[in-house]
């Protein structure tokens, strides 16, 4: 976990700390960067696998990666995604790597949940209709819409 060669980000959370959202651990990354959110990603290695081809139907074996993105921000997790790339058992390991590489940048640039509806400095009035079941999850968009840059007022 060296994402610019520093030591310090070794030091600031470990591997088990950034897979689970450990966020005491990752705010510091955070500060250090100075952003507002950020992703972990993991690609674990998997068993070979019989399965069919795309393109012939016939009986193969694969090599197979797993990955997870997980984008968190000061609050915890905004959301997650998983995918299995998987690659010819015959083609090398570097081959597989470099795919689950392409296959990470992919989801990275994928449009997450969260999205900023204003981009101008235009003013706009957006009206949203949410449900809610409860005055703790009321409360939690609450918190969220308060903290959304450029809101000047909100109605709830």
């Amino acid at each position: 976990m060296l994402p610019l060669g520093d030591l310090e980000d070794r030091r600031s959370a470990t591997v088990v700390d950034a897979l689970s959202g450990n966020m005491v651990s990752l705010a510091g990354f955070l500060r250090r960067y100075r952003t507002r959110d950020l992703a972990v990603v993991s690609i674990r290695f998997l068993d070979q696998q019989e399965g069919e081809s795309k393109k012939t139907q016939e009986k193969k074996t694969y090599k197979r990666a797993e990955i997870i993105v997980k984008r968190f921000d000061r609050d915890g997790v905004i959301g997650a995604k998983q995918a299995i790339v998987r690659a010819s058992a015959a083609k090398s390991d570097d081959h597989l790597q470099r795919k689950a590489s392409v296959h990470v940048v992919q989801l990275l640039r994928e449009a997450w949940k969260r999205r900023v509806v204003q981009k101008s400095m235009d003013e706009q009035t957006v009206k949203a209709y949410v449900a809610f079941s409860s005055a703790d999850e009321w409360g939690g968009i609450r918190k969220k819409l308060m903290q959304t840059p450029g809101l000047k007022l909100a109605e709830v």
